[in-house]
Protein backbone atom coordinates (compact mmCIF):
# COMPACT_ATOMS: atom_id res chain seq x y z
CA UNK A 1 0.00 0.00 0.00
CA UNK A 2 2.31 3.29 -1.26
CA UNK A 3 1.61 6.34 0.87
CA UNK A 4 0.25 9.57 -1.01
CA UNK A 5 2.50 12.09 -0.60
CA UNK A 6 0.86 14.33 1.00
CA UNK A 7 0.30 12.25 3.87
CA UNK A 8 3.16 11.89 6.26
CA UNK A 9 2.32 8.09 7.53
CA UNK A 10 4.81 5.06 8.04
CA UNK A 11 3.80 1.15 8.76
CA UNK A 12 6.18 -1.51 10.26
CA UNK A 13 4.82 -5.04 10.56
CA UNK A 14 7.44 -7.68 11.54
CA UNK A 15 6.28 -11.14 11.67
CA UNK A 16 6.36 -13.94 14.61
CA UNK A 17 10.17 -15.20 14.31
CA UNK A 18 10.16 -18.13 11.78
CA UNK A 19 6.80 -17.02 9.83
CA UNK A 20 6.44 -15.69 6.60
CA UNK A 21 3.63 -13.95 6.87
CA UNK A 22 2.04 -11.91 10.05
CA UNK A 23 -1.51 -11.79 11.57
CA UNK A 24 -0.98 -7.77 12.11
CA UNK A 25 -2.46 -6.02 9.48
CA UNK A 26 -1.61 -1.90 9.59
CA UNK A 27 -3.52 -0.11 7.37
CA UNK A 28 -5.00 3.09 5.86
CA UNK A 29 -7.71 4.20 3.38
CA UNK A 30 -7.50 7.99 2.21
CA UNK A 31 -10.54 10.01 -0.04
CA UNK A 32 -10.47 13.40 0.14
CA UNK A 33 -10.91 14.90 3.57
CA UNK A 34 -11.42 11.48 4.90
CA UNK A 35 -8.27 9.36 6.59
CA UNK A 36 -9.09 5.82 8.35
CA UNK A 37 -6.02 4.71 10.07
CA UNK A 38 -6.01 1.13 11.64
CA UNK A 39 -4.51 -1.60 12.74
CA UNK A 40 -5.80 -5.75 12.80
CA UNK A 41 -4.07 -8.29 14.87
CA UNK A 42 -5.70 -11.64 14.12
CA UNK A 43 -5.28 -14.09 16.85
CA UNK A 44 -2.60 -16.78 16.24
CA UNK A 45 0.33 -16.48 13.67
CA UNK A 46 1.68 -17.32 10.30
CA UNK A 47 -0.46 -17.75 7.63
CA UNK A 48 -3.91 -19.07 9.15
CA UNK A 49 -3.63 -15.30 10.98
CA UNK A 50 -2.92 -13.63 8.17
CA UNK A 51 -5.66 -14.84 6.16
CA UNK A 52 -7.94 -14.12 8.66
CA UNK A 53 -6.84 -10.43 7.97
CA UNK A 54 -6.88 -10.59 4.67
CA UNK A 55 -10.64 -11.56 5.31
CA UNK A 56 -11.12 -8.29 7.23
CA UNK A 57 -8.97 -6.42 4.60
CA UNK A 58 -11.71 -7.42 1.68
CA UNK A 59 -14.44 -6.16 3.89
CA UNK A 60 -12.63 -2.46 4.48
CA UNK A 61 -11.64 -2.12 0.82
CA UNK A 62 -15.22 -2.41 0.36
CA UNK A 63 -16.63 -0.70 3.41
CA UNK A 64 -13.82 1.39 5.06
CA UNK A 65 -16.33 4.81 4.57
CA UNK A 66 -18.68 3.86 6.83
CA UNK A 67 -19.06 5.55 10.59
CA UNK A 68 -16.97 3.62 12.77
CA UNK A 69 -19.67 1.59 15.44
CA UNK A 70 -21.36 0.92 12.44
CA UNK A 71 -18.36 -0.15 10.55
CA UNK A 72 -16.96 -2.18 13.55
CA UNK A 73 -20.50 -4.08 13.97
CA UNK A 74 -20.84 -5.02 10.41
CA UNK A 75 -17.16 -6.08 10.02
CA UNK A 76 -18.34 -8.12 13.16
CA UNK A 77 -21.22 -9.83 11.46
CA UNK A 78 -19.39 -10.11 8.33
CA UNK A 79 -16.06 -12.21 10.66
CA UNK A 80 -18.09 -13.84 12.70
CA UNK A 81 -16.93 -17.69 13.10
CA UNK A 82 -13.34 -16.95 11.83
CA UNK A 83 -10.20 -17.01 14.24
CA UNK A 84 -11.47 -14.06 15.85
CA UNK A 85 -9.02 -10.39 15.98
CA UNK A 86 -8.10 -7.17 18.08
CA UNK A 87 -8.95 -3.62 15.78
CA UNK A 88 -8.46 -0.14 16.18
CA UNK A 89 -9.73 2.06 13.51
CA UNK A 90 -8.69 6.36 14.24
CA UNK A 91 -10.65 8.68 11.35
CA UNK A 92 -8.88 11.98 10.86
CA UNK A 93 -11.32 14.57 8.99
CA UNK A 94 -8.27 16.45 7.44
CA UNK A 95 -9.72 19.63 7.14
CA UNK A 96 -10.69 19.81 10.59
CA UNK A 97 -8.23 18.08 12.68
CA UNK A 98 -11.18 15.65 14.10
CA UNK A 99 -9.91 12.24 15.40
CA UNK A 100 -12.05 9.61 15.89
CA UNK A 101 -10.85 6.38 17.65
CA UNK A 102 -12.60 2.94 18.46
CA UNK A 103 -10.96 -0.29 19.19
CA UNK A 104 -11.75 -3.71 20.20
CA UNK A 105 -9.50 -5.99 21.72
CA UNK A 106 -5.50 -5.36 22.17
CA UNK A 107 -4.69 -3.28 19.65
CA UNK A 108 -4.32 0.69 21.12
CA UNK A 109 -3.78 4.07 19.89
CA UNK A 110 -2.77 7.36 21.17
CA UNK A 111 -1.89 11.04 20.49
CA UNK A 112 1.65 12.63 20.81
CA UNK A 113 2.45 15.67 20.84
CA UNK A 114 0.00 18.91 21.78
CA UNK A 115 -2.32 16.36 23.38
CA UNK A 116 -0.70 13.17 25.16
CA UNK A 117 -3.60 10.96 24.83
CA UNK A 118 -4.19 7.17 24.69
CA UNK A 119 -7.40 5.83 23.19
CA UNK A 120 -9.64 2.70 25.12
CA UNK A 121 -10.21 -0.27 23.44
CA UNK A 122 -13.27 -2.19 24.20
CA UNK A 123 -12.77 -5.71 25.93
CA UNK A 124 -13.26 -8.84 23.34
CA UNK A 125 -12.67 -10.25 20.24
CA UNK A 126 -13.63 -9.25 16.95
CA UNK A 127 -15.62 -11.88 15.32
CA UNK A 128 -16.79 -13.49 18.22
CA UNK A 129 -17.48 -11.43 20.74
CA UNK A 130 -17.21 -7.76 22.13
CA UNK A 131 -18.59 -5.07 24.53
CA UNK A 132 -20.50 -1.96 22.81
CA UNK A 133 -17.34 -0.14 20.93
CA UNK A 134 -16.46 3.05 22.55
CA UNK A 135 -15.79 6.11 19.87
CA UNK A 136 -13.41 8.35 21.29
CA UNK A 137 -12.77 11.82 19.71
CA UNK A 138 -9.64 14.61 19.93
CA UNK A 139 -8.73 18.10 18.28
CA UNK A 140 -5.29 17.49 16.40
CA UNK A 141 -2.61 20.17 16.12
CA UNK A 142 -0.36 20.53 12.88
CA UNK A 143 2.81 18.19 14.15
CA UNK A 144 0.90 16.16 16.45
CA UNK A 145 1.32 12.10 15.59
CA UNK A 146 -1.13 9.48 15.72
CA UNK A 147 0.43 5.78 17.02
CA UNK A 148 -1.71 2.77 16.57
CA UNK A 149 0.43 -0.44 17.47
CA UNK A 150 -0.33 -4.43 18.23
CA UNK A 151 0.13 -5.97 21.40
CA UNK A 152 3.09 -7.16 19.93
CA UNK A 153 4.76 -3.85 20.77
CA UNK A 154 5.44 -3.66 24.50
CA UNK A 155 3.04 -1.77 26.75
CA UNK A 156 4.95 0.83 27.79
CA UNK A 157 5.75 2.27 24.29
CA UNK A 158 2.82 4.35 25.54
CA UNK A 159 3.68 5.90 28.65
CA UNK A 160 7.26 6.40 27.33
CA UNK A 161 7.29 7.89 23.89
CA UNK A 162 7.32 11.57 24.75
CA UNK A 163 8.54 14.43 22.80
CA UNK A 164 12.10 13.62 21.68
CA UNK A 165 9.64 10.86 19.86
CA UNK A 166 6.81 13.43 19.02
CA UNK A 167 9.98 15.15 17.14
CA UNK A 168 10.88 12.30 14.86
CA UNK A 169 9.23 11.80 11.34
CA UNK A 170 6.94 8.99 10.81
CA UNK A 171 9.99 6.52 9.17
CA UNK A 172 12.18 7.43 11.62
CA UNK A 173 9.45 6.37 14.36
CA UNK A 174 8.45 3.37 13.28
CA UNK A 175 11.29 2.27 13.36
CA UNK A 176 12.76 3.47 16.31
CA UNK A 177 9.15 2.02 17.52
CA UNK A 178 9.55 -1.63 16.44
CA UNK A 179 13.41 -1.47 17.65
CA UNK A 180 12.94 -0.39 20.74
CA UNK A 181 9.65 -1.83 22.10
CA UNK A 182 8.83 -4.57 19.58
CA UNK A 183 8.30 -7.82 21.09
CA UNK A 184 10.69 -11.13 19.97
CA UNK A 185 7.73 -13.46 20.55
CA UNK A 186 5.53 -12.20 18.46
CA UNK A 187 4.29 -10.16 15.37
CA UNK A 188 5.12 -6.69 16.13
CA UNK A 189 3.58 -3.82 13.66
CA UNK A 190 2.43 -0.31 14.17
CA UNK A 191 1.40 3.12 12.34
CA UNK A 192 2.43 6.50 12.45
CA UNK A 193 0.70 9.65 11.17
CA UNK A 194 1.93 12.69 11.43
CA UNK A 195 -1.24 15.10 11.16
Amino acid sequence: MSVPNQLKLSMVNRPYPGQATSGDWPFFYARGDDLLLGLVDSLGHGAPAHAFSMQIRGFLDAHWHAELPRLIDELHVAVRGGLGAAICLAHVTLGLGVLRCVGIGNVHASALGSINRRFVSRDGVLGLHYRTPMVQEARLARGDKIIVASDGMQERLFRQCGLTEASRSPDSLVQHLLCHYGKSHDDASCLVFEF
